[in-house]
């Protein structure tokens, strides 16, 4: 269960890079079947197999308008998986990068190298995580810091 304010972002099927960036039954049916793509974000190829289609099948979103209580300060979730042995549920108040739970240098670090890497190479990615590591003082140093890590890629 989801605040009902983005059921239809997250409920849906995956049909090209986009969607399957943003379907909650996709991730998860990655996640479980082929968890080397999950940080994939170029997503050139969708992984149409029949255990993805079948899993993704399995896992219904709700809307639950006492977490839209909460939202948007809060994207509070519930979980509840059935199983053969009944049914687990756990609620998430926060996740990781969330304010409660933000990221430190490490996280970032490897946010970084987990979504840059497979779509410019080691190298550029090192480049761009350099230039993102100066700091930011002023909006003139911020559009250098932009300008220089455009050109990383070209």
């Amino acid at each position: 269960r989801v605040p009902n304010e983005f059921v239809s972002m997250v409920d849906h099927g995956a049909s090209d890079r986009i969607s399957s960036l943003t379907s909650i039954s996709y991730q998860l049916a990655i996640l479980i079947y082929s968890k080397e793509n999950l940080y994939d974000i170029s997503r050139f190829n969708l992984d149409e197999t029949d255990a993805v289609k079948q899993f993704m099948n399995k896992v219904h979103i709700l809307g639950d308008s006492n977490l839209s209580s909460y939202y948007p300060e809060q994207w509070m979730t519930v979980l509840e998986v059935e199983t053969t042995e009944g049914i687990w549920k756990e609620q998430v108040d926060s996740t990781h990068g969330d304010p409660e739970m933000k990221f430190n240098k490490e996280d970032i670090f490897n946010k970084t190298y987990n979504l840059l890497t497979p779509i410019l190479g080691l190298e550029k990615t090192k480049e761009i995580h350099s230039i993102l590591e100066q700091p930011i003082n002023s909006q003139k140093n911020l559009m250098e810091l932009v300008q220089n890590a455009l050109q990383v890629n070209s």
